[in-house]
């Protein structure tokens, strides 16, 4: 089997059927589809079960964990050469597989990651600058100091999850991607494969109000560990070839550090690298906000 496409879904019950639909009318066949229901509270695990084509196969978690554990649990679960990471409010574009056959099977071996640019349903393709076509290590530290917004499609080799995989947290993926662009090379395509749809209700980046506020507040102690190890991993590489993306990752262990109630810890980092951070008016904010209480910083993201 060539590809296993991974979905993971949670409350994502239309969103999902569009996904999987765009895989099942692919002119490729050599495929699976993994969806992997991340405890969803409304009807997208029996979307997921609805399916009859035995090319689609369901993997029910029993607790919600976030989608970094969901993609690992579908890659658990994978048969194929190449992991293909589909979000579930993504839909592949006609002949998407066909293309990305071609560009994997033309990769060199030390390609770990097979990247494609998005389309979105508001007219964008990112990632905004594109990078160029073979980045290693220190050329994917350098795009990332300069890129506005690094969203991109990840098709992946299998051997990468030999010793490698998301976080088991509910952190982000970034240090995922900085550890996979160590290891191996990253390989881009101008030409988008999928579309972007931005009609999911619960869209992190739509989250506003009281409950992204809970949601960050449960959420810091993940992403203050994972972001103190991503300084850890790669800091001295990111200050030497990407000082501005140094400084945002520092900022990111402050803030949660602050919204885990760390204010020692966050005052500790700020005097260790007080250089390194830019004090601009919004970290200021940041700071102040959080040395008062970390729920008011909670709070003032939530409304942002």
């Amino acid at each position: 089997m060539f590809f296993s496409l991974i979905i993971p879904a949670y409350n994502r019950e239309r969103q999902l059927r569009r996904a999987i639909d765009s895989a099942l009318a692919q002119d490729f066949a050599s495929f699976e589809v993994i969806v992997v229901d991340d405890a969803s509270t409304d009807g997208t695990l029996a979307a997921a079960r609805s399916y009859t084509d035995p090319r689609v196969h369901v993997v029910a978690r029993p607790a919600n964990g976030g989608p970094c554990p969901a993609r690992n649990s579908g890659i658990d679960a994978a048969r194929g050469q190449w992991l293909v990471m589909l979000d579930s409010d993504f839909s592949l574009r006609p002949g998407a597989l066909t293309q990305l056959r071609a560009w994997c099977e033309a990769a060199a071996p030390a390609t770990g990651n097979c990247v494609s640019a998005c389309a979105w349903d508001n007219g964008w393709v990112t990632p905004r600058p594109p990078p160029p076509a073979v980045l290693d290590y220190r050329g994917y530290l350098v795009w990332l100091e300069h890129v506005e917004i690094p969203e991109y499609f990840n098709c992946i080799r299998r051997e990468v999850f030999a010793s490698l995989r998301y976080t088991a947290s509910r952190a982000w993926e970034a240090s995922f991607h900085l550890e996979l662009a160590r290891r191996w090379t990253l390989e881009f395509h101008a030409e988008p494969q999928v579309l972007v749809h931005t009609d999911a209700a619960n869209r992190l980046t739509a989250a506003r109000g009281s409950s992204a506020a809970r949601r960050m507040l449960a959420d810091a102690p993940d992403r203050f560990a994972d972001a103190r190890e991503i300084m850890n991993a790669h800091g001295p590489d990111l200050r030497r070839a990407a000082p501005k993306c140094f400084s945002g990752f520092h900022r990111e262990c402050i803030k949660q550090a602050l919204l885990c109630g760390e204010r020692g810890t966050a005052l500790r980092l700020m005097r260790r690298d007080w250089k390194a951070t830019r004090w601009d008016a919004r970290m200021l904010v940041i700071v102040v906000a959080g040395l008062v209480h970390r729920r008011v910083l909670a709070g003032l993201n939530a409304r942002r």
